[in-house]
């Protein structure tokens, strides 16, 4: 049985198919890491949620979007620091904090700055006691 011998590639067909193979390559390491280029690392994390969805999540038991008066007496029995916040920005004093009264506490939040910043009513700095 005489078999016909194999053709054997040139030296331009083996160089081709060797670049095609390593620009390839890039992609596969980048399909194996989650995408994107190579190294990039862990995918970037959601953003935190705002403190006014925290704080519903957590308080907003009958997922009305406000926080009713029993809600918010729950609040004071747990975190009466947070049920004060909360009462300042109660406008209208019904003793209900709806949806644009926590937003607008959540904006206070996020402006406030940290360990005894003033945002609260009244001038400015003078000499105490």
């Amino acid at each position: 049985m005489n078999t016909p011998p194999i053709a054997r590639p040139s030296r331009q067909v083996l160089a081709a198919l060797i670049v095609a193979a390593l620009l390839a390559a890039p992609s596969v390491f980048a399909a194996r890491n989650g995408g994107g280029q190579m190294g990039a690392g862990a995918k970037k994390a959601p953003p935190a949620p705002s403190p006014d969805t925290v704080l519903k999540d957590k308080y907003d038991k009958n997922k009305n979007g406000k926080i009713d008066l029993d809600e918010l007496k729950v609040i004071h029995d747990t975190d009466m620091t947070l049920f004060t916040e909360l009462m300042k920005f109660d406008a209208d004093h019904n003793n209900i904090i709806d949806a644009s009264e926590l937003t607008k506490w959540a904006d206070s939040k996020k402006t406030k700055t940290p360990a005894g910043g003033a945002a609260g009513a009244g001038g400015g700095g003078g000499g105490g006691g």
